[in-house]
């Protein structure tokens, strides 16, 4: 049976090269991001619950869950 994988922050940086090792692996890989498979906002609680809900309904057991999302503030030093 195919293990299945969910990556939080799977459209960028490690993220996304993470979803590219896992499916080379044999996961079926649902990525969560702004533009991922499962869209969502991880500022936005609304989206949280929205994310979690299709993730139950598109997937029956989760073997692997990963949290690669983060949060970037650009700013001047000086």
């Amino acid at each position: 049976m195919m293990k299945t994988a969910v990556v939080i922050g799977s459209t960028g940086g490690i993220g996304s090269e993470l979803v590219k090792s896992l499916k080379s692996d044999g996961y079926k890989v649902v990525g969560v991001s702004k533009s991922g498979d499962i869209k969502c906002d991880l500022t936005k609680l609304s989206d949280i619950h929205s994310a979690i809900t299709s993730i139950k309904e598109s997937v029956k057991q989760i073997d692997l869950l990963v949290n690669a999302a983060g949060v970037a503030t650009y700013k001047n030093l000086s």
